[in-house]
């Protein structure tokens, strides 16, 4: 996997993944829709997104849950109640394919004695996300799934043009990028205000991933015709975004 932006407070935590001696850190992948907890799990490992965004979810009063939060590559997950020795009180889930890195809470505090700055860029990260927390949820990648003969690749550039023109930046992704890792599709998203997927319809396995990348999404069809399915998205959080 390549390097962790170099702007982020966690390249301290990178390095304390990358230099456990005893290779306790370890490397998975989530899909869309997959939880990396829930409230109430036991918080014994700390976790670093390396790609995709995660979700946070809080539960009040039996109520939908609701998005709270957004972790974004370079950021710890988890990281509040690991060193309280708590359980978790939120939900966190993919919002995005990612790719997550975890290190077991004795592992850390054995990094940390080792680089007592690292549980102070642990504490900058920590205050930053509190005073930003309910910021930073609101959509900005979108996808567009052709239900039409004619393609519509033009239509979603003519709304790329009108994003820009409001004097924000906006990268338009096909079906060319469907082999990228999910790293590829962070860099581009970090890179823009905003992000719009097209998938044609001959392009079902694109369709597919992009309902898996995407905030919000678009089914393009014709007025004449009914409404056609949404592309299969294996998860229970389609308006998590």
């Amino acid at each position: 996997m390549a390097p962790l932006r170099p702007d982020t407070l966690a390249v301290a935590l990178s390095r304390a993944f990358e230099d456990a001696q005893d290779s306790r850190a370890s490397w998975f992948a989530l899909t869309r829709g997959e939880r990396l907890f829930s409230a109430g799990d036991r918080a014994d490992t700390l976790y670093l997104l390396r790609a995709g965004r995660l979700g946070v979810f809080r539960h009040d009063d039996g109520r939908v849950p609701q998005m709270i939060a957004v972790i974004k590559p370079g950021e710890p997950v988890g990281e509040l109640a690991m060193l309280a020795g708590t359980s978790h009180m939120s939900d966190v889930v993919a919002l995005r394919d990612s790719d997550v890195l975890a290190l077991p809470r004795e592992a850390f505090f054995d990094a940390a004695r080792n680089n007592p700055m690292l549980m102070s860029e642990l504490g900058q990260i920590m205050l930053s996300r509190a005073r930003e927390r309910g910021g930073g949820t609101e959509p900005n990648v979108f996808g567009f799934v052709s239900a039409r003969g004619k393609p519509i690749r033009a239509f979603v550039e003519r709304v790329a043009r009108a994003v820009e023109a409001q004097g924000c930046t906006c990268h338009v992704i096909d079906s060319s990028a469907l082999a990228s890792a999910a790293e590829w599709f962070s860099r581009v998203e970090d890179a823009h205000d905003y992000v719009l997927y097209v998938a044609e319809a001959d392009e079902p396995n694109w369709a597919a991933l992009c309902a898996r990348q995407v905030d919000r999404l678009f089914l393009v069809g014709a007025a004449d015709r009914p409404p056609p399915p949404a592309p299969p998205v294996a998860d229970d959080w389609d308006d998590a975004g």
